[in-house]
């Protein structure tokens, strides 16, 4: 199960762009990061930062990167932790990959109908994160775009959230 708005998709035309050499030895800042493939996907810039609004998901990202294990969690134990409003890594496990869709707090969604195991499915994803070493030598930054200082001779990659869709 992708991550809802995930540009997994279309990352075949969005790497080209991303990648030309035109842009090589430039810092690369992408300031919604996401579920982080688009960030995983980019090579050779001299620096790497990534952001987004929710400190849930710089936890989850920041745990990947570090290689920690994210833990499980049963449909009761996401109720009690959506409730408990923490900012840790079973927390932020629990709001993305046990989410329907990914999406924050969207719903518990560890088996599908289908019989699809969707937790276990965007956990692969996110720990496919870490063979890029883009993303695990990225900066990882909860703020908002509008927060951040005014960049120069970088590369940015500015993927909103759509506006009159499913909120964040």
């Amino acid at each position: 199960m992708v991550y809802f708005g995930s540009k997994r998709d279309v990352l075949h035309h969005l790497s080209p762009v991303l990648n030309h050499s035109m842009f090589s030895k430039l810092a690369y800042h992408e300031l919604f990061v996401g579920s982080g493939c688009v960030l995983a996907s980019v090579k050779n810039k001299v620096s790497y930062c990534a952001s987004d609004l929710s400190p849930l998901l710089i936890t989850l990202l920041t745990a990947v990167q570090r290689g920690i294990p994210l833990p499980y969690s049963s449909k009761a134990r996401y109720k009690e932790l959506r409730s408990a409003k923490s900012n840790d890594v079973e927390t932020a496990t629990a709001a993305y990959v046990y989410s329907f869709r990914g999406k924050e707090w969207g719903g518990y969604a560890a088996v599908g109908r289908d019989g699809r195991h969707y937790a276990v499915e965007q956990r692969k994803q996110y720990e496919a994160l870490r063979q890029s070493s883009s993303f695990c030598n990225a900066k990882l930054l909860a703020s908002c775009y509008s927060e951040q200082h005014t960049p120069k001779g970088m590369l940015i990659y500015a993927d909103p959230p759509y506006e009159n869709t499913m909120s964040y």
